[in-house]
């Protein structure tokens, strides 16, 4: 699992000795959407905040969504709690999934203090949100 891989900036459960070699995740499905949003000063940078959501399928809006954040803290970060988005416009998905994003607890450093992180995450997650909703991409 992915919180057992990640355990800061650059710095991974790979020991020394290993090499990875492979990665597989599941192919998304026709009716299923994803977007991924990020916010960096200069292309090529590292990204300030990045968000990768991908929903299920839900006909005309959002089902469920997993959400990963990543620039909130040393680690990627899943946000919880987007299980009960179904029967909610994709604009009302769009501000609960943007609200959880804001409150999670943002590290402040010398490119960006807590308040534009999550600012960012607010924002980038609402339009990734919007975008998985018409489709992914």
């Amino acid at each position: 699992p992915a919180d057992d891989f990640f355990h800061g900036f650059l710095v991974t459960a790979i020991e020394p000795h290993e090499l990875l070699t492979e990665i597989s995740l599941p192919l998304a499905g026709e009716d299923e959407g994803f977007a991924f949003e990020e916010f960096a000063r200069r292309p090529g940078d590292f990204g300030l905040v990045s968000v990768a959501l991908a929903r299920d399928p839900a006909g005309d809006g959002v089902a469920s969504a997993r959400v990963v954040l990543g620039g909130m803290g040393h680690a990627p970060v899943l946000l919880e709690g987007l299980d009960a988005l179904g029967g909610i416009s994709p604009d009302e998905a769009a501000e609960a999934a943007g609200a959880a994003a804001a409150a999670l607890e943002a590290v402040a450093d010398i490119h960006a203090s807590t308040a534009y992180r999550s600012h960012l995450a607010r924002e980038l997650t609402k339009r990734a949100v919007r975008r998985a909703a018409a489709g992914g991409a």
